[in-house]
């Protein structure tokens, strides 16, 4: 007899158990892992030279930056930019300081990371599914297993890797921030320093297009005398001379004005190709009042000693880098001790659970950590060495800027009452010619004197501005009105919108 073809038998309530059991033992894998999505693409070429095409003192993004950064942005567009402006600006969207703050960013993500792994103690996991071909009929021939690994916690058997890797990249994490903020340092002394270039050479500019229209008015004088045979030629030659050296000196101080406008393009990390620069402000630097009262204020050495000690950037980096190569010498210290790891797990059958657990010990090899331990070590002197001398250049750069300072008021002082003296000069001049007691040219000789000096007070008080520059820098914090160091959260708001738009 030839059996018929067999009915396949009904599947038991325990394999149908064991389809739902993997069902729900791969989702609750699937959401232990904390699925997120890919992130999108940074930039191209193309949309990074869009995004700095926009990127525009008249744009509404601007108008939002400086208004979170306290300035008054109800006039808008601004009608003049001042420094203030114009240091906000570069803080809230230069490109140089959107890449630090990226890379700090990053310096904070692993820090992050280090720090939720020293809180899980939680080294991997494993979600396991195997297939026994052997099984009896009727009894499914899946298993589920589930499984963790667990570092060596608490360091029981030494000093915790874990910690150790946690410490250094908080250590990374800091000097990246301070990094950041001499980046926006950095931004923030260019623009100060491009204003006041700018405001120097147009100042000079508008002296010597003066002086050579005075010097021409002489040479014209002379020559109408020489015609006249009222005049020697060498004289006439020599006044011709120097106005056309007045008229060399014009022309290159409106080049120098033209450079100056393009290197605060720079700074002010505008499109070169396209940019416009907005209006500047500039009359608090010709104000010889705000100069004298920003002077005035900085004959506390003890306060900016301490500033320059204590809250100085490189300072507090070189700090930051010593306690980067600290924890990466107590890493190579944990490293030398065995790293216990224990893997409870979890499986189940049809029928049946089993509980495991694994124990694994990683031993080092005796003797493998001592070169590393002797390099983090030289490392980590090198930075204490490293230490003394930048505490040294600060204390010299505010030996330097208060020389500076005190040569720049001196120079400042004496020019005043000469100026003084050649003004009531020309007011004499022109009275006598109106008297009938003197001729033009007496008048256009003063006028030139006038001038001049000018020309070397305005040197002057540059000079004097450049000593309030080069204090600043020792302080690497901007000053007040009255002379003061500003408080760094000007700087640290450098570090605000980490993730704000750009290329």
């Amino acid at each position: 007899m030839v059996p018929g073809p067999s009915r396949p038998a009904a599947r038991p309530p325990r394999a149908n158990a064991s389809r739902a059991a993997l069902l729900a033992g791969l989702a609750a894998g699937l959401a232990a892992c904390g699925l997120q999505p890919l992130p999108p693409a940074g930039t191209t070429p193309p949309a990074a030279r869009e995004w700095l095409r926009e990127r525009t003192p008249e744009a509404p993004e601007t108008r939002a930056a400086l208004a979170a950064r306290g300035l008054d942005t109800a006039r808008w567009p601004l009608p003049r930019w001042d420094e203030a402006a114009s240091r906000a600006w570069v803080l809230a969207s230069h490109p140089a300081l959107v890449q630090a703050r990226a890379e700090w960013a990053a310096a904070r993500a692993t820090r992050q990371r280090e720090a939720a792994q020293r809180g899980l103690r939680l080294r991997g996991g494993e979600l396991a599914l195997e297939h026994h071909a052997d099984r009896g009929p009727g009894v499914s021939p899946w298993s589920v297993g589930v499984a963790l690994e667990l570092g060596d916690p608490a360091g029981v058997l030494g000093t915790s890797r874990r910690d150790a890797a946690a410490a250094a990249a908080d250590a990374a994490a800091d000097e990246a921030g301070l990094r950041l903020g001499e980046v926006a340092w950095a931004l923030s002394r260019a623009v100060r320093d491009r204003r006041r270039g700018l405001w120097q050479a147009e100042g000079e500019a508008a002296l010597h297009a003066a002086l050579a229209r005075t010097r021409a008015e002489q040479a014209e004088a002379w020559a109408r005398r020489l015609a006249l045979g009222a005049a020697d030629a060498p004289t006439a030659r020599a006044v011709a001379h120097d106005a056309d050296a007045a008229r060399r000196d014009a022309e290159r101080a409106q080049d120098a004005v033209r450079e100056a406008r393009s290197a605060l393009v720079a700074a002010l990390g505008l499109d070169p190709t396209r940019a416009v620069l907005p209006p500047q402000d500039l009359d608090a630097l010709a104000d010889p009042q705000a100069l004298a009262q920003r002077l005035d204020g900085l004959a506390d050495t003890q306060a900016l000693q301490e500033a320059a000690l204590l809250d100085r950037l490189d300072l507090r980096r070189a700090l930051a880098r010593y306690a980067a190569a600290d924890a990466e010498l107590r890493l190579a210290v944990a490293r030398q001790w065995p790293q216990l790891v224990l893997r409870p797990g979890w499986t189940w059958e049809p029928g049946d659970r089993r509980w495991t657990l694994g124990i694994a010990l990683d031993w080092p090899l005796a003797g493998a950590a001592g070169p590393a331990i002797a390099e983090a070590t030289a490392r980590r002197a090198a930075e204490a060495a490293a230490f003394a001398p930048v505490q040294q250049q600060a204390l010299a750069d505010l030996a330097g800027a208060r020389e500076g300072l005190e040569r720049a008021q001196q120079r400042l002082g004496s020019w005043a009452p000469r100026i003084a003296a050649a003004e009531a000069l020309r007011e004499r001049s022109v009275a006598r010619r109106e008297a009938g007691d003197a001729d033009r040219l007496a008048v256009l000789a003063a006028r030139a004197d006038v001038l001049a000096l000018r020309l070397q007070a305005h040197a002057a008080q540059a000079e004097a501005w450049a000593a309030v520059a080069a204090l600043e820098d020792a302080l690497q914090r901007p000053l007040d009105a009255r002379g003061r160091p500003l408080p760094r959260p000007l700087l640290a708001r450098a570090a605000d919108g980490a993730s704000e738009g750009g290329p």
